[in-house]
């Protein structure tokens, strides 16, 4: 099964919001933390100390465009090897996320959705929920879809 380079950086910024506001002492469960851990220790093993930091960055401030773009164009470059070998970790993260819902709700509250995707053939979005935001640049060799988005209802600021 292949796996997409944005389903791996979709899943660690889902994994930076959550860990990252457990500085602020919310309490996600250990073996979540551990899992990211994990996930996130795999992609520096094979991609250097810059992923690291990028996340470091991305737990700090999950909004940074340039630290998401910096681990986009990180998990792009990963071989076909390499996303097979973080795969099971990347599972083992989602099955955690999966059942902490504290993680959960801390990743949807802090995360917003940023793609940037520039394919030769048609791309399809769907089903989207409780999205604080979304932002997409896309360009398609054919269609593009987005369908079944449903946002956040969160209070508005007023601005």
């Amino acid at each position: 099964m292949p796996v997409e380079p944005f389903s791996l950086s979709a899943l660690l910024l889902a994994g930076a919001s959550a860990i990252g506001a457990t500085a602020g002492g919310a309490l996600v469960e250990e073996i979540t933390k551990d899992a990211y851990a994990k996930f996130k220790a795999k992609l520096s093993e094979f991609r250097g100390a810059q992923p690291a930091d990028v996340l470091a960055i991305l737990e700090a401030n999950p909004t940074d465009a340039a630290a998401r773009a910096a681990l986009i164009a990180a998990t792009r470059q990963l071989e076909d090897a390499q996303r097979q070998a973080i795969l099971p970790l990347a599972q083992a993260f989602a099955d955690a996320l999966g059942r902490d819902e504290a993680a959960r709700t801390l990743a949807r509250e802090r995360g917003q959705i940023s793609l940037t995707l520039d394919v030769a053939g048609n791309i399809t979005l769907a089903r989207i929920v409780d999205a604080t935001s979304i932002n997409v640049s896309a360009q398609a060799g054919g269609d593009f879809s987005l369908t079944d988005v449903n946002m956040a209802n969160r209070q508005s600021s007023g601005n």
